[in-house]
């Protein structure tokens, strides 16, 4: 695992020989959850904030280690082994996070399912760029759908009902981590700050005075950004669809070139970006128009982008900062 590194402490510029004030800005990066973790604050206190990012950093990883379905010895692998051999009680955090998860598929009519990790172990072993085996994935798919899992909410209960199937929480875990890293610096007095998990990010107020600014990116021009975000106490996740299963035809969905969802949590984001991947551009369009607080910035397959309505009209300009209304 890679060595976390400070990035700077924002206290460039003090006089040769002189002493620098003790606030600054810290970065801490590793990698966590399958992906990049970056934590970056602002502290009074150096301290007190290399504290804040190890608190951080401590969370993320208790939460691979429990929920990550491709640790051994997870509760969430210990259920994909077992769950389709009877009840399992499951903790009372993965019972939240589950009950949550099945939340956001009952919303999304399914584009969103934790049970498409059955179609990824089909596919495990192939090439990426390999078409499924039309015979595999036809099983496969006989073990995927978010009504397949009997979840008992109130006995804290989870059985599959059919052989093979498999849950993975994925972007959605990696979101929940996100918001959680970010519960945690507010619990410890830190007001300006930005936590990421790969492509799932969330603010924590502001950058003292200016917003903090996330781009998206061009999933096939890494170094372009699609649109830049000035954003507060907000998040936003993106979801490059060719990595994300159609949990309908359980082939890799088609039809848009990158999805972002802007919302107060990046676990909503997540789940949503998700499913809007599933959903395409018009009916991904219509669910986010339905829902409080939640935006979205969405290329098609021709690179043509399409706002929600929080946002204001896009600058004549060639600069492609997209402004929310909400966020003067």
């Amino acid at each position: 695992m890679q060595a976390m590194a400070d990035r700077g402490s924002g206290n460039a510029g003090h006089p040769r020989g002189g002493t620098a004030p003790q606030g600054g800005w810290m970065q801490r990066e590793q990698l966590a959850l399958g992906a990049a973790l970056t934590v970056q604050l602002w502290a009074e206190d150096r301290a007190r904030g290399a504290a804040a990012m190890a608190a951080v950093l401590a969370e993320m990883q208790r939460l691979e280690r429990a929920f990550s379905a491709r640790r051994a010895g997870s509760e969430l692998a210990l259920i994909n082994a077992a769950g389709a051999q009877g009840p399992l009680l499951l903790s009372a955090e993965l019972c939240a996070l589950l009950g949550r998860a099945l939340s956001f598929s009952r919303l999304t009519g399914g584009a969103f399912d934790v049970t498409v990790a059955a179609l990824a172990v089909q596919q495990e072993g192939r090439p990426a760029t390999a078409a499924p085996d039309d015979a595999g994935l036809a099983r496969a798919r006989q073990a995927v759908g978010w009504r397949l899992l009997q979840f008992d909410p109130l006995q804290s209960s989870l059985r599959f009902a059919r052989p093979g199937m498999r849950i993975d929480l994925g972007a959605f875990l990696q979101g929940h981590a996100v918001d959680r890293g970010v519960a945690l610096l507010q619990r410890l007095g830190i007001a300006h700050a930005i936590v990421s998990v790969g492509p799932h990010s969330r603010v924590l107020g502001d950058r003292r005075g200016k917003p903090w600014m996330l781009a998206i990116r061009d999933p096939q021009h890494a170094d372009a950004a699609l649109a830049l975000l000035p954003l507060q106490d907000l998040a936003a996740s993106s979801a490059a669809p060719r990595r994300v299963l159609d949990p309908f035809s359980g082939r890799p969905t088609a039809g848009t070139r990158s999805v972002s969802v802007i919302a107060p949590e990046a676990s909503t984001a997540a789940a949503l970006a998700q499913a809007v991947c599933v959903l395409g551009p018009e009916r991904g369009l219509a669910l986010v128009e339905g829902l409080a607080d939640v935006e979205l910035v969405l290329a098609d397959a021709e690179g043509r982008l399409h706002l929600s309505a929080g946002f204001e009209p896009p600058p004549a300009a060639a600069e492609p900062t997209m402004r929310l209304r909400r966020s003067a």
